[in-house]
């Protein structure tokens, strides 16, 4: 469903772009660089293509001309946009079909030859190891905010909560895992069937307070430490005091990190201890 979600924002976001790109090229004047032989030397110029009277004029410039000087700023923009309406009618199709946008041992603009680097075979975050994670259930939550069969911290993860479910994210609450050999309890792990892994939420809700922020930043510390990406395998979620909580905002980024982790495939790296 949310993969579903990302695919149709990427096409709508490239099909605008190349509305932008096309409508930008139909506006700009018929000019490009090329090379020309004169005196048995090669040289480098603009050529200009314009309308007079109905007839299509020809005009060929030296860079080092003063009109060819004027022209270079126009062609390189030329160029530019359509380099980029061909990356975009590429992507456009790629995206389409399924295939990847980029192809082995493409050449990169300076013409060297990329070839992509071997795969790394996935380590962690797999659906088995978030079946085998236990909920904590904590008894002391005695003023939280109920939402189906669990108990919540706060509204604000309510509302993180419910964002899942209608996603069709299965998710656990504060499961216990042991992040750089201490024992945590992230807010919510939450498997995704289109990625087939799992990652985790962490909800920081009172960010404007000092000592929170302080044991906080070593949490983080900690979940980068053990490998937890930012964005990829971790999301964090934050509040500075009374109205600064936007579950539009987490949504977002939940977007971002499906997308991101489809683009990576199985490409993660190893050594997330545990």
């Amino acid at each position: 469903m949310i993969s579903s979600r990302i695919l149709q924002a990427a096409q709508d976001l490239r099909r605008i772009a190349l509305s932008l790109v096309e409508e930008q090229l139909r506006q700009s004047p018929h000019i490009t660089f090329g090379k020309h032989v004169r005196k048995g030397q090669e040289v480098e110029v603009v050529r200009y293509r314009t309308s007079r009277n109905g007839k299509i004029v020809f005009s060929e410039f030296s860079l080092s001309s003063k009109s060819g000087k004027k022209c270079v700023p126009i062609a390189r923009k030329v160029a530019m946009l359509r380099k980029a309406l061909l990356e975009l009618k590429k992507s456009d199709s790629s995206c389409c079909s399924g295939a990847p946008t980029e192809l082995p041992g493409s050449p990169n603009p300076q013409g060297d030859v990329i070839f992509p680097e071997p795969a790394k075979p996935a380590q962690k975050f797999t659906y088995e190891e978030w079946c085998a994670l236990v909920e904590n259930n904590d008894k002391s939550i005695t003023k939280g905010y109920r939402h189906g069969s669990r108990i919540f911290r706060s509204k604000s993860e309510v509302l993180i909560a419910q964002l899942l479910e209608s996603l069709g994210l299965e998710y656990k609450y504060e499961p216990l895992m042991v992040i750089n050999g201490k024992e945590r309890w992230p807010d919510f792990a939450v498997y995704c069937p289109e990625t087939n892994r799992f990652f985790l939420i962490e909800h920081l809700g009172m960010m404007d307070k000092t000592n929170y922020r302080i044991e906080n930043a070593e949490k983080i510390l900690d979940y980068e430490t053990a490998g937890f990406r930012t964005d990829i395998d971790i999301i964090y979620s934050m509040e500075f005091g009374p109205g600064s909580f936007s579950i539009d905002a987490v949504y977002g980024k939940l977007l971002g990190l499906v997308l991101v982790q489809s683009r990576l495939g199985e490409t993660y790296p190893q050594g997330l201890a545990g």
